[in-house]
Formats: structure tokens, sequence, C-alpha cells
């Protein structure tokens, strides 16, 4: 699906996320944590919640989207849990 960039369609690319890309959803919750709510969580505390989603399946699944144009190829830009 398109994902407007600067104005510019770009391509994502979904996939299912892996242990490597636990850090950088890590760094998604807390900043999201911080421009919605102002609240500055424990890094340790959301590394460990979301490392736990991947040590225990039934918690659910993390997907990722990765930027796909030139310059940018494989940049994780957003991450989703079901």
């Amino acid at each position: 699906p398109p994902v407007i960039d600067g104005g510019l369609m770009k391509m994502s690319l979904f996939r299912p996320a892996t242990r490597a890309d636990i850090a950088t959803i890590a760094e998604f919750q807390l900043a999201m944590a911080q421009e919605t709510e102002q609240l500055a969580l424990d890094s340790a505390t959301v590394l460990a919640g979301v490392t736990a989603v991947f040590d225990q399946p039934e918690r659910g699944y993390y997907y990722v989207a990765e930027h796909s144009a030139a310059g940018n190829r494989g940049a994780v830009v957003a991450s989703l849990l079901i």
C-alpha cells in the first residue's frame, strides 16, 4: 500500500517482525508514549515487554513496515502489534 512521505507517494513493504526489530519497535513505543501522553516510559521495561511478545507468541505478533525508496530501502518506519 502507498504511504505519503513529504507529499510524495512511496511504497512500503509489510512483513512479520523479527528479533532483529525488537530495539526499533521499543524505540517506537517510547516515542509514541512521549508524543501522545507526554510519558517518559522506562526503556528497559518497554524493551522487556516487546521481547516478551517474541518469547511468548500467544501475546501477539508484531509486523513492521519497511521504507522502499532508494536511499532508505529496508528502514523500518512503522510497527503494529496484533
